[in-house]
């Protein structure tokens, strides 16, 4: 049972996408009903805010996790840095048709562009190595990491 728990299922409109609107992650989770309902009802702010926040962490760190795992989610994903937010807005535009959905900007982050490669990608794949975000044996020169709940602010 806690095997079937762990298996994330990818619902995506178009194939190789991580950054689509049409790409979702349904991941399971057994919770305690009766804790939940209890706290709302009992209205125990402190249980329901710490069970709020413990519950965020472990969703953000075990897809974190999972989205990290390329043999889990067939993707690597890497990091484009700019000298300028206009240098990044030009390279997405000039390369829109290949970006499209495989890339992401961070919020706050107006210098730096997230990349996903699904494994299967190939002409993606090619396209990477040729502008240097892949190195020749398909690995990202810049490595996405994900920081967890435990090391940020």
């Amino acid at each position: 049972d806690d095997k079937r728990n762990d298996i994330i299922k990818i619902s995506s409109h178009w194939p190789y996408k991580l950054f689509d609107r049409d790409t979702l992650f349904v991941h399971q989770y057994k919770i305690n009903f009766l804790f939940v309902l209890s706290a709302y009802t009992n209205d125990i702010s402190h249980s329901l805010s710490s069970f709020k926040e413990r519950t965020k962490k472990k969703f953000r760190n075990e897809f974190g996790a999972f989205i990290t795992d390329q043999s889990r989610s067939k993707f690597s994903i890497c990091e484009k840095n700019f000298e300028t937010k206009e240098d990044l807005k030009y390279y997405v535009e000039q390369n829109f048709k290949y970006l499209n959905g495989k890339c992401y900007q961070p919020f706050n982050e107006d210098k730096k562009l997230l990349i996903a490669l699904h494994s299967e990608d190939i002409h993606f794949k090619r396209f990477l190595i040729s502008e240097g975000i892949f190195d020749k044996s398909g690995e990202p020169v810049n490595k996405f990491k994900f920081i967890i709940s435990s090391e940020m602010n």
